[in-house]
């Protein structure tokens, strides 16, 4: 039985989010739960460093003008 059938089938709020629910995208870490977790961190961490250059940049350009 898949989970989301299983889920939907205990719980009927559960069961109506999940009938609203786009599905799943799969993608190639889905079965390597590690690679999946290392993703979300690094992918977390290159947008918190983004952001810090861009409001860095700005603080810079502010200064100047």
């Amino acid at each position: 039985m898949q989970p989301e059938i299983y889920l939907a089938s205990r719980d009927a709020m559960l069961a109506s989010i999940i009938e609203t629910t786009p599905h799943f995208k799969k993608t190639e870490w889905n079965e390597d739960v590690y690679l999946a977790l290392l993703e979300s961190i690094v992918s977390q961490q290159i947008s918190v460093k983004a952001a810090d250059s861009i409001f860095a940049f700005c603080k810079v350009s502010r200064a100047v003008s």
